[in-house]
């Protein structure tokens, strides 16, 4: 009596999504709930629409312990076992509300779309492996095997499998099903006044009012009407949302609703000059406008010619046309300067001049470790005196990527069990670099920085280990791993040439090339 208390406290409890209908048709594949069994379950969603790349979350609710099974019908007619898998291959569920996934992977709704159903089966003993698997047991590359690709035949295989199993008392189950439609959001956009120019994103969508359907995500709109100052916004769009922009444009300072402008055209010879109305650009001759009453000062100029300016008053309905003519701008000639007289010639020593000694320097190396990995540098550098011949900046990427499976990213480190680490992306350097002079052309090389490597941290399935390319999405993180990096090393410089070579703690040995001038 107890247990049936409590199954029915947790049947009520809010699943926050979609639970199984009585007067829904049976979908293909799926096998009810028999009659008269002590054992129940309940399963439920987060939501009825899915959009690809979305997450899905299932609830599962026992009145008692009981091994669960788990699986899913695609729109496209196959069966996914969803639940035990190589991330969870425990399947025996105390009583209770349990969630699926672990915090070990992610299920993510991928296309086709349609209608998508998942079946849960709650067992008083467990099912014979071998024969619900192909192969009998998980695989990281099949860690959610496929079972059928025909679901009445499947179906009728289940429900033979349970009879061997258990008898028609000792096992439950549920269903539910789910949409899976392309993500698609409503934007509405009207303003005061209409007929304004839509642009979403920098592309012209049309005139208010506009409504369009577009795909979740941010969107810059920009209306923009003659006459009026551009109106911008972003919006956020999320799967199913329905949004209304309302734009109220402000008039542009040199314009006002028709029935109190009045009009102003202005001309100039020569043409294509320049008009400037209270000292605000206001476009090229020949130049017609509609503009509120007022007082204006009119500015008209041209390259080399002289400005044309004009201040007038501007009444309701006039129509005034400025002309301006500009004069071209007169250079006075500037008389020739006598020249001094000549002195007698007095023989001088020639006057050599130094070229400048060349200071910045220019240059790339590249070094091998001793694991082999490759990496590649670049310097910049200047000669700041004798003693310390060149001092510079510099950094090197070593080639430490190596070929991460697809997973998805949880954000910050979480306790995921067992977890391979993968170097994700290249050793990036930022370093500091002194060359001392010794003999002649030759100096030594110091150098000392801070090398950053990426590193993703991925959960692995809980069955021995043959391969990592999965084609699931198993539960990861990302981190960054500081080195303190150091090279010493010789260098020979020739004029506007050097050449360097020196021992690097984590690149091994490094050979440079550079150029000064």
């Amino acid at each position: 009596m107890r247990r049936l208390v409590t199954f029915i406290a947790i049947a009520l409890m809010s699943f926050g999504g979609v639970a199984q209908q009585s007067e829904q048709p049976i979908p293909e594949g799926i096998i009810v709930q028999p009659a008269q069994t002590p054992l129940a379950v309940q399963l439920g969603l987060e939501k009825a629409l899915y959009a690809p790349g979305e997450k899905l979350r299932l609830s599962i609710a026992l009145n008692q312990d009981a091994y669960v099974y788990i699986y899913n019908i695609t729109p496209d007619r196959r069966v996914n076992l969803l639940f035990p898998n190589a991330y969870q291959p425990i399947n025996l569920l105390k009583a209770g509300v349990h969630t699926i996934p672990n915090q070990r992977y992610s299920l993510v709704i991928s296309p086709p779309t349609g209608f998508e159903c998942i079946q849960v089966l709650a067992l008083a003993a467990p099912l014979p492996l071998e024969q619900l698997i192909p192969g009998g047991k998980f695989s990281p590359q099949n860690p959610f095997p496929l079972l059928s690709q025909k679901p009445q035949e499947f179906k009728a295989f289940m429900q033979s499998l349970i009879v061997g199993a258990v008898s028609t008392t000792g096992w439950a189950a549920a269903w539910t099903c789910f949409q899976v439609a392309a993500p698609q959001a409503r934007l509405r956009v009207v303003s005061n006044p209409s007929g304004a120019l839509v642009s979403i994103n920098g592309i012209v969508m049309g005139q208010t009012p506009l409504e369009l359907t577009l795909a979740p995500g941010r969107y810059r709109v920009v209306l923009s009407r003659f006459g009026y100052d551009e109106w911008a916004q972003t919006v956020e769009l999320k799967q199913g949302s329905e949004i209304t922009l309302e734009a109220q444009l402000a008039l542009s300072p040199f314009f006002r609703p028709l029935g109190r402008t009045a009009r102003l055209r202005i001309v100039s010879d020569p043409e294509d000059a320049d008009v400037f109305i209270n000292n605000a650009y206001a476009g090229r001759t020949p130049l017609s406008i509609e503009i509120a009453p007022g007082r204006y000062r009119v500015v008209v100029t041209k390259t080399n010619y002289e400005s044309w300016v004009q201040t007038l008053e501007l009444k309701s309905d006039s129509d005034i046309t400025l002309e301006a003519v500009l004069r071209p701008l007169v250079t006075t000639p500037t008389p020739p300067t006598p020249a001094p007289p000549t002195p007698p010639s007095i023989p001088r020593e020639p006057i050599v001049v130094a070229p400048p000694r060349p200071t910045v320097l220019i240059g790339f190396n590249g070094g091998l470790s001793a694991a082999q990995i490759p990496s590649v540098g670049f310097e910049f550098g200047f000669m700041i005196s004798r003693i310390a011949n060149l001092v510079g900046l510099g950094f090197s990427f070593a080639m430490t990527g190596e070929d991460v499976p697809d997973y998805e990213d949880v954000g910050s480190p979480i306790d995921l069990g067992p977890t391979m680490t993968y170097r994700e992306g290249p050793e990036t350097e930022f370093y500091g670099k002194l060359s001392l002079a010794l003999l002649g052309g030759l100096g030594v090389d110091l150098a000392g920085g801070l090398a950053i490597q990426k590193e993703a941290h991925i959960a692995l399935p809980l069955v021995p280990m043959r391969a990592l390319d999965v084609i699931v999405k198993p539960n990861g993180y990302q981190t960054e791993r500081y080195y303190l990096t150091w090279l010493v090393g010789l260098s020979l410089r020739s004029e506007n040439l050097v050449l360097s070579v020196g021992m690097h703690n984590r690149r091994g040995w490094v050979i440079g090339v550079g150029v000064v001038f």
